[in-house]
């Protein structure tokens, strides 16, 4: 049997730097690891991921809803983990807050963004930061990306998903 897990994650952004978390070792995910703040979506929240999303950040971080400046979905990222798919959702916000709580998953830290792509991560995170490292992206749109293996090599494939109702398709 497959099941389902839904994650909300967000990088935030701050003056040319972004928030990641460096997991500790109790991390259920991403153990050791570094990676943007977020966790799982409650049952109660899997239609309004960016509400998870808040409340994931305020948890982590102390940074509540008006500190935060245009949050948006960016990106849905899905992978098959054993019996499992695994959909997280991606967004990304701005904040003028600098100062943050102490976090139990793990230690909070603003990376200048032109060190963050060194940083040790998971391989979906390290292909969303590449993939939103594009010059030409364009800002309003949001991607999906599903990870492929070819000869046990992950891959991530990138589709943009736009609303077609206007191009009179049936």
């Amino acid at each position: 049997m497959i099941n389902i897990k839904y994650f909300a994650v967000a990088f935030i952004e701050n003056d040319q730097k972004t928030l990641m978390m460096k997991r500790n070792g109790r991390s259920e995910i991403a153990t050791n690891l570094w990676a943007p703040v977020g966790g799982h979506i409650e049952e109660c929240e899997y239609k309004q991921p960016e509400v998870a999303c808040y409340r994931e950040i305020f948890e982590e971080t102390g940074i509540n809803k008006d500190d935060l400046e245009d949050l948006k979905l960016r990106y849905i990222v899905m992978r098959l983990k054993k019996n499992e798919i695994r959909v997280q959702y991606v967004f990304y916000a701005k904040t003028g807050k600098e100062k943050l709580a102490n976090c139990e998953e793990g230690e909070l830290y603003w990376i200048r963004n032109n060190k963050i792509e060194s940083l040790h991560t998971t391989f979906t995170t390290s292909a969303i930061l590449k993939e939103n490292k594009k010059e030409n992206m364009e800002k309003n749109i949001i991607k999906v990306g599903v990870v492929e293996v070819n000869d046990n090599v992950p891959e991530m494939k990138w589709s943009n998903i736009k609303d077609w109702d206007n191009l009179n398709f049936i």
